[in-house]
């Protein structure tokens, strides 16, 4: 019997040791996953656990995906392991979006907050937060 799910995204994921176009494809779900799909076989050769509730937000680069949830936290996750290198805490609400950039990623979450991170810095540490005026 099938499973039904819901699945947000999805996001395209290079794989830098292939060429374009992305082979891969990174989605979120209710379920608590995020699920790295290979678009030529239409399998899943990874799952990534950790969130406690459903997964809305999604960013990827080479070196890392980052998300954001329902469970009100943000992981940052090393792609090739599918292990989770970080866990972000502060919303007070579920976390709706993520961005990244090189050293730097964003969460916004329907608390109203938008936080600012750094890759670099003390684990959970937010650079800057701001509400809507």
């Amino acid at each position: 019997q099938a499973e039904e799910r819901v699945a947000y995204g999805p996001i395209f994921a290079n794989d830098p040791e292939r060429p374009l176009p992305p082979r891969y494809m990174l989605t979120g779900s209710l379920d608590a996953t995020l699920r790295l799909w290979d678009t030529a076989t239409g399998k899943s050769p990874r799952c990534f656990w950790g969130h406690v509730e459903g997964v809305w937000g999604l960013a990827v680069d080479t070196l890392r995906y980052v998300s954001g949830a329902n469970d009100a936290t943000v992981k940052v996750w090393e792609p090739r392991t599918g292990k989770c290198e970080r866990t972000f805490t502060g919303h007070s609400g579920p976390v709706t979006c993520v961005g990244l950039s090189d050293s730097r990623f964003a969460s916004g979450g329907e608390d109203g907050e938008v936080r600012m991170y750094s890759f670099e810095g003390e684990p959970g540490e937010c650079l800057e937060r701001g509400t809507p005026s």
